[in-house]
């Protein structure tokens, strides 16, 4: 793990050099009246910014960006997450296997908007990024999950590492006035076919709370 953070920040710091040498280069160029280099060199400089911002999100401020624009896919309303310091991760392998349940707090505007909620809320989301855009998606849903859903709820149980986040799970899935979603990938085919990977997400208004799980097998 030492590792890997060393390697992510020597790639960290290779990006913003790159964008130093872009600019430098660029005004260079445009100093000569070189415009077709110049401009190439700020077409290099605007794509790097938009990696770095959009899908790598290193540069200042991008995290926010990101979180608010899950929460829009996710709820229908943007908002920053405020955890409650309660989470469980997994240790994962290489290829992302593991699992994870993290618990946030509910914004009281959101909280309040899904105490009733539109009905495009619950017909239109969540929506899935282009990272699941091959899952399967069940959209938001009041509590308690229908019979033929306990395999996708035995499933995200697993993230949940002990009884007392086992118990609060259950709760939160019995208790009336209670939403849940997920995305979910089946491993196989057919009859034998079996849930392999799920994002699974409750929102309880009353709490205020958020919980996000994530078992990737």
């Amino acid at each position: 793990m030492m590792l890997f953070k060393f390697y992510s920040l020597i790639f960290v710091t290779g990006l913003y050099l790159g964008l130093i040498l872009f600019a430098f280069y660029a005004y260079r160029a445009w100093q000569r009246k070189d415009l077709k280099r110049a401009g190439l060199l700020l077409a290099l400089l605007v794509a790097q910014l938009y990696i770095m911002g959009g899908p790598l999100r290193v540069l200042p401020g991008s995290g926010i960006l990101h979180e608010r624009s899950q929460m829009k896919s996710l709820t229908g309303h943007a908002f920053r997450l405020n955890p409650t310091g309660k989470a469980v991760h997994t240790e994962r392998s290489f290829l992302g296997d593991g699992t994870s349940m993290e618990m946030f707090v509910l914004p009281e505007h959101v909280a309040v908007a899904w105490q009733d909620p539109a009905q495009h809320l619950r017909s239109e989301f969540p929506q899935r990024g282009r990272y699941r855009s091959d899952w399967q998606v069940e959209r938001w849903k009041a509590t308690p999950p229908r019979v033929e859903e306990q395999a996708f709820v035995q499933f995200a149980e697993h993230a949940c590492q002990s009884d007392s986040n086992r118990a609060l799970f259950m709760s939160l899935l019995q208790e009336e006035g209670n939403y849940y979603s997920y995305f979910y990938d089946m491993h196989g085919s057919g009859p034998n076919a079996n849930v392999g990977n799920i994002d699974f997400f409750i929102l309880s208004p009353s709490r205020r709370l958020m919980v996000i799980i994530n078992v990737n097998t």
